[in-house]
């Protein structure tokens, strides 16, 4: 009986003396003359830590998003100029000619949906600071054939 009482206290006790209970599938760690922070990706998030100069999460398992902040050709077509991209605040739409009557614009969002429409000039400032931060596409309707902008909202 004493000896049963023995193995399953030194089982509990070395299952308890193993930190990490993930298998990470890659990691490192990181210094500055801030601080340093040892990182796993492939954790289990355990806790939070927040303060005035930025937050952690413990034993992270973070999202790993690749966001382009880059598109080809983003801010050029065949006489128009679009920018900035990605925008916070708003896009600029410049024609280099005037655009036809009854030129107009569609802010499409991921989904298709059409979240900001308006009518185009030589120069339009399309106010985007209410939107959330995503991908979008703006599509302009000057002439016979459409044309497709893809742009960030930061």
């Amino acid at each position: 009986m004493r000896i049963a009482l023995m193995i399953a206290l030194f089982v509990c006790c070395c299952d308890l003396a193993f930190g990490q209970q993930a298998v990470g599938s890659a990691g490192g760690d990181a210094s500055s003359t801030s601080g340093s922070v040892a990182f796993t990706l492939g954790q289990v998030a355990a806790s939070y830590m927040n303060s005035s100069g930025g937050s952690v999460a413990q034993g992270v398992q973070q999202p790993y998003t690749l966001l382009p902040t880059a598109v080809d050709d983003p801010n050029e077509g065949p006489g128009v100029t679009i920018g900035p991209n990605p925008a916070t605040y708003g896009l600029s739409v410049a024609f280099s000619e005037t655009p036809s009557n009854g030129s107009t614009y569609v802010v499409l969002d991921a989904k298709g949906r059409a979240v900001l429409f308006g009518s185009l000039g030589v120069t339009t400032w399309i106010g985007t600071a209410h939107l959330p931060a995503a991908t979008y596409t703006l599509q302009l309707f000057s002439g016979s054939t459409p044309a497709s902008y893809p742009f960030i909202k930061q």
